[in-house]
């Protein structure tokens, strides 16, 4: 028997309680109005940023397959000009948003295998791996100090999936580079020019 065969998938966390305890400090009043008055201000910016930011990622998304159509290939960065003479600098990268295992499925079925990764990390379970400190330095599987249901517990699997690197410089290789672009969701950065 493998050990890590045997893993358990890490529980989810529990949620976070919601009942606080009030205290009164009359002396903060002034800082948390502006505390939440600047609070508001802040959001009202980062709205409007992630709208602004939204028509260029629509805009520099069109010329960025535009570029790499007529370049047959991974333009990397450019510069996008506004008839007013603003510029912005265009920065998509190999990188990707975190995916889930259907959302890896998903897309292996459309793109094929190499459209994805998947990675396993093996992790000891705290509690058990300090009641069974001693016994797990001679041989996990040997040890008759651990009691067979604690041995598939000892080891915890956590899979994570992402979009396989260079896969946007593969879009060409997608009957719809378009369509392929918007589901693997490369990260784009933007910056002033």
């Amino acid at each position: 028997m493998n050990i890590f065969q045997t893993a358990t998938v890490a529980p989810a966390k529990a949620p976070k309680r919601t009942d606080k305890t009030t205290v009164r400090v009359p002396e903060l009043a002034g800082a948390i109005e502006t505390f939440n008055n600047t609070k508001e201000e802040i959001d009202a910016l980062e709205a409007r940023l992630a709208e602004a930011q939204h028509t260029i990622h629509v805009a520099g998304r069109k010329a960025f397959l535009d570029l790499y159509r007529t370049g047959r290939h991974n333009p990397d960065s450019f510069i996008i000009e506004a008839d007013d003479g603003l510029r912005i600098m265009y920065l998509p990268t190999d990188k990707y948003k975190a995916i889930d295992a259907a959302r890896s499925r998903y897309l292996r079925e459309k793109y094929g295998e190499a459209i994805t990764s998947e990675t396993t990390e093996y992790a000891f379970d705290a509690e058990l791996l300090e009641r069974y400190a001693e016994a797990i330095s001679a041989a996990i599987m040997n040890a008759p100090e651990i009691p067979e249901e604690d041995k598939p517990r000892l080891i915890v699997a956590r899979t994570k999936f992402s979009v396989a690197k260079g896969s946007i410089d593969r879009l060409l290789d997608s009957p719809d580079p378009s369509e392929m672009l918007e589901e693997i969701q490369p990260v784009i950065q933007l910056k002033r020019a």
